[in-house]
């Protein structure tokens, strides 16, 4: 790990780290944040496995899911750091990164929204319409509250409309729905990693 860091402290270019199995990854992904310091911080992204076959019944977790596509999102934009993924990782076809940009859209404090057009907004993302949010890729609409819980995002937002103008986009505990801090913007990443149309 302290090679692998070293390495890519001097690259011009990210590398690419492939690790036998999901074990052996979170395990240099630990220990090559425990060398990193804050006067020479590096970008490390994980692209974890689904944990689950191509072509079964059973889906990745939306956690899984959330943290695949936010690497995904910022692998474009790197241009130094290491990419940390497994052997069966390797072998999975990913997104074109068109389909994942194209799919995000950023939301700021201050600006004009439709309730309507953004509704078919994330659900054309692949976001789900629930009544209370608590896994990444749902919404919910409450009147002049929106809550939603952005793929790639640790914690959900609430956006508070007055009128067709976002007021306040605050953070909130989806356990005890408590509003935290407030932010100015929130970029939106699509829900899913491939399109359903």
């Amino acid at each position: 790990a302290l090679a692998l860091y070293q390495a890519a402290l001097s690259a011009t270019h990210p590398l690419v780290v492939v690790a036998r199995d999901v074990r052996h990854l979170r395990m240099l992904e630990s220990e090559i944040k425990f060398f990193q310091n804050s006067a020479a911080a590096l970008n490390t992204h994980l692209l974890p496995d689904w944990e689950c076959l191509p072509y079964d019944s059973v889906s990745p977790h939306p956690d899984i899911t959330s943290e695949r596509l936010k690497t995904l999102a910022l692998l474009p934009r790197t241009s130094r750091g290491i990419l940390l993924l497994s052997a069966n990782t390797l072998c999975q076809r990913l997104p074109p990164c068109e389909y994942v940009s194209g799919q995000s859209f950023i939301l700021k404090s201050g600006s004009a929204v439709e309730s309507v057009h953004l509704k078919n907004q994330l659900a054309t993302a692949g976001y789900l319409s629930v009544s209370q949010v608590f896994y990444p890729g749902e919404y919910a609409v409450r009147g002049g509250v929106i809550d939603i819980y952005p793929m790639g995002s640790d914690q959900p937002f609430r956006l508070d409309l007055f009128g067709d103008q976002i007021e306040r986009i605050r953070f909130f505990d989806p356990e005890s729905q408590k509003s935290t801090e407030t932010t100015d913007s929130i970029e939106l990443l699509p829900a899913r990693e491939y399109p359903t149309d």
